[in-house]
């Protein structure tokens, strides 16, 4: 995203310090924000559908995320589509911000896109654990992540040692060498990375439409997640 403007009753306010990457693969899109003014990070996930005769697109949120809140109501919104030659600019006419019916309008530049894989696509996260010895520790959180033309992205919802929800995110972009392995190169993440570092991360193919990841952890333990595929 290149920017992003709030008109509230004709005053508007530009934002372009916010750093955010959208997908939309064939039936769903997810974003993932930062917002490096107040270290915010927030993501979205849902489907979509196309209305050509109006130029309408119609995304509904299956889960979204920001800070400590989460929302899983399944609200749709209807996005004013213009596009360029570099990207795409989009307008929500009526959505509630901090309280405060607005409009939001997003201008995106296209991400140069890059070579297929098995795993281009919407994932749910259902296990998430943690294997150090003979101990296996399991850790209940909401997670989606998503693969598409050599990017990804991931958000996260879990509470921390006191209690409190927190949002996470990560994006960047991939490659699949083989069919066992990934090489993930993270370019924002809520989490301490160097922009750019890439890790090595096993997986395991379940058939289609399932999937586990296994990445070593400097203490040498295993962070392993699994997921399902998202279908309409």
């Amino acid at each position: 995203m290149e920017y992003q403007e709030i008109d509230n009753n004709g005053e508007t306010t530009k934002f372009t310090d916010l750093h955010q990457l959208k997908i939309y693969t064939d039936d769903y899109f997810m974003y993932t924000q930062l917002d490096v003014s107040d270290t915010t990070y927030a993501f979205g996930v849902g489907t979509y559908r196309v209305d050509n005769d109006s130029n309408m697109v119609y995304e509904q949120v299956i889960f979204s995320a920001s800070g400590e809140t989460a929302d899983s109501s399944g609200q749709e919104y209807p996005l004013i589509i213009t596009t360029n030659i570099d990207g795409y600019k989009q307008v929500i006419p009526n959505i509630t911000i901090q309280g405060e019916n607005v409009q939001l309008t997003e201008s995106y530049k296209r991400s140069k896109a890059q070579e297929t894989s098995p795993l281009d696509g919407v994932w749910k996260e259902t296990r998430f654990y943690t294997i150090m010895g003979n101990d296996t520790t399991f850790v209940d959180r909401v997670q989606y992540k998503t693969f598409y033309s050599g990017y990804f992205m991931w958000g996260q919802v879990f509470n921390d040692s006191t209690g409190k929800q927190n949002t996470a995110m990560g994006f960047g972009s991939f490659t699949m060498p083989d069919a066992t392995h990934l090489k993930e190169t993270d370019l924002n993440s809520t989490y301490a990375i160097t922009p750019g570092q890439t890790f090595d991360v096993e997986i395991e193919m379940m058939g289609n439409d399932q999937y586990r990841q296994t990445l070593p952890n400097s203490d040498g333990s295993r962070n392993v997640e699994e997921y399902q595929r998202l279908k309409k």
